[in-house]
């Protein structure tokens, strides 16, 4: 494992991500934090996403589908809530800049204007694609460290994984159903995982610098992780996920 690390900037990413976790998700101040802030992106976030893809109701079918994602979003973000309040301890205020979306939006405009023509369905959805593929990947990192401090909120984020793999098929097949060409899906795809890379990196250092600003970690824990992510933050390498550089899909809609 080590030496994977070493020579893949993912698996060294991802080897960090749960060693700091072992620190954060030992409070129950740190699973609450957590949690709140995942229950806030399976709902407002995304929901945001779904109230432009709604405007379109032509399509039976997209809509119908629309509807059953964003019903799923808002029972996951309940989960969530309803784990963190389980922690004993208030729910946090997240600020917005802790808000991946908004970091996203702030790079490619995608709300702002109505989704009226079959690329704008593409878009939006390319966009949920990107925030399905972040989500799939970060549960599979915190479900584990979770498991040890919290078994019955791991088995909820195991769950609530399974939805995410699903949704990712919604995304592809209406991104497919409604591109102008392939060629054009794959040219926004990729240029959406390249934002989202960023907006992801922003929101991890707004993150830290928000729980170093608290008392979510013990303060040996803060001082060791406060000097190690400082030497890490000049590494070059974008957070990408496993998915970068994937185009295809096997789920279809029907035509």
């Amino acid at each position: 494992m080590f030496l994977a690390a070493i020579r893949d900037p993912r698996v060294l990413r991802e080897t960090i991500s749960r060693s700091f976790l072992s620190s954060l998700l030992a409070s129950p101040e740190g699973r609450a934090y957590m949690l709140t802030q995942a229950g806030i992106a399976e709902s407002t976030d995304e929901g945001a996403v779904f109230e432009l893809v709604a405007t379109r109701v032509g399509d039976g079918e997209l809509h119908r589908m629309v509807k059953k994602h964003a019903e799923d979003e808002e029972r996951h973000a309940a989960l969530f809530f309803g784990c963190a309040d389980r922690q004993g301890v208030p729910r946090p205020e997240i600020p917005s800049d802790l808000r991946v979306l908004e970091l996203l939006d702030a790079r490619i405009g995608v709300f702002g204007r109505p989704v009226e023509t079959d690329e704008d369905v593409m878009n939006a959805y390319l966009v949920l694609q990107v925030i399905e593929e972040r989500a799939i990947e970060q549960f599979s990192i915190v479900e584990p460290v979770m498991r040890r401090f919290d078994a019955r909120t791991a088995d909820v984020l195991a769950g609530v994984a399974k939805d995410e793999e699903r949704h990712l098929l919604y995304c592809r097949a209406i991104t497919k159903r409604y591109a102008p060409s392939e060629e054009a899906r794959v040219r926004k795809l990729t240029e959406l995982r390249e934002a989202e890379a960023h907006a992801f990196r922003e929101h991890q250092q707004n993150g830290m610098a928000y729980i170093f600003r608290g008392e979510l970690l013990p303060p040996a824990a803060r001082l060791f992780w406060r000097t190690a992510l400082d030497v890490l933050s000049r590494r070059a390498a974008l957070p990408y996920t496993r998915f970068h550089g994937e185009t295809s899909g096997a789920f279809a809609l029907a035509a």
